[in-house]
């Protein structure tokens, strides 16, 4: 049989499982949010990847443009397992960082390769020094193809650039805590309010922030 007493421990052993619920819930949440900006991250690499095997066929250049498309694919892979895992900022930042150099390298190969090559215009005089003539500029048919691609490059980096900042952000917050602070509770401090009257007392816990108009949980003795 329940006694006062141990009902009074019972309510306060609930709000210590509420508030490390709450806090459970605030860093699976900030997870989600980080795998949401690698998906779709990710999302985007693999149709870089299918741009560059289907369009980039009759390309010299189409081997190294494919392979350099998968590492971006591989490295991407791997920064989403970290995130799933739940692993250190720290790693994660490092993660992004490959992947961002993999689509730097990319992004290089891609404007130098022979789809992206072309000829300026041009003046030319004539052989009497008569006249002159005139030669347009010239893109390979393959350009509108390296436009492409560089686009969905830079879709894949603004996802990246949210996810980094979302990292930095709290990583930054974890370092503006000095390392001789005392972590503060996760819960609010309960202080208990004693009134005695005639044939008992009771106690109140107050639930929630300190402050006038807050519930509180009273148990009579």
């Amino acid at each position: 049989m329940f006694t006062k007493f141990t009902t009074f421990v019972c309510a306060i052993a609930v709000m210590a499982i509420i508030g490390s619920t709450a806090q459970a819930g605030h860093h699976n949440a900030r997870y989600r949010q980080l795998d949401d900006f690698a998906f779709a991250a990710y999302v985007e690499a693999r149709e870089l990847r299918w741009e560059l095997h289907d369009d980039f066929v009759d390309s010299h250049d189409y081997d190294h443009l494919l392979e350099d498309a998968e590492d971006v694919l591989i490295a991407m892979q791997g920064l989403q397992n970290s995130i799933l895992r739940e692993r250190s900022d720290a790693l994660i930042e490092r993660e992004v960082n490959i992947v961002m150099k993999k689509l730097s390298d990319l992004t290089v190969h891609l404007n130098g390769s022979d789809f992206a090559r072309g000829s300026r215009s041009r003046h030319r005089t004539t052989f009497n020094g008569r006249g002159y003539v005139f030669t347009p500029e010239t893109q390979h048919v393959g350009r509108v193809h390296v436009d492409a691609a560089l686009k969905m490059i830079a879709k894949i980096e603004t996802a990246l650039d949210a996810l980094a900042h979302e990292v930095e952000h709290r990583h930054n917050h974890h370092r503006s805590v000095s390392p001789t602070e005392v972590a503060p509770a996760p819960l609010p401090v309960l202080v208990p309010s004693e009134v005695r009257y005639r044939g008992g007392r009771s106690l109140g816990i107050p639930v929630g922030k300190s402050g006038a108009g807050n519930l509180v949980f009273r148990v009579d003795f």
